[in-house]
């Protein structure tokens, strides 16, 4: 099983989501963290199960409409990022 590592930035990405969502609803905006926590914890058993993309990183569709970009690194999975599927990948929420 590989070893999934969370840098801070997909971190950031999460707190966003999180307070983006609670300032409409808290207990969605938990239930949305909680999902893509899983998500990307669920990257242990299966780390190449995203798609991939041009710049060598994995994205899969997490808790639609969110997009999480990985990358492998021997039996290390490193989350990148979590973004809204309708923003750019350089655009943040």
């Amino acid at each position: 099983m590989a070893r999934v590592i969370w840098r801070n930035a997909a971190l950031d990405d999460l707190d966003r989501i999180f307070h983006f969502i609670a300032r409409h609803n808290d207990q969605a905006a938990r239930r949305v963290a909680e999902r893509l926590i899983a998500c990307g914890e669920s990257l242990r058993a299966f780390p190449r199960r995203g798609r991939p993309a041009p710049d060598g990183c994995r994205e899969m569709t997490i808790v639609p409409p969110y997009i999480l970009r990985y990358e492998i690194e021997g039996a290390t999975v490193l989350i990148r990022s979590i973004r809204h599927g309708a923003r750019l990948p350089d655009q943040t929420l």
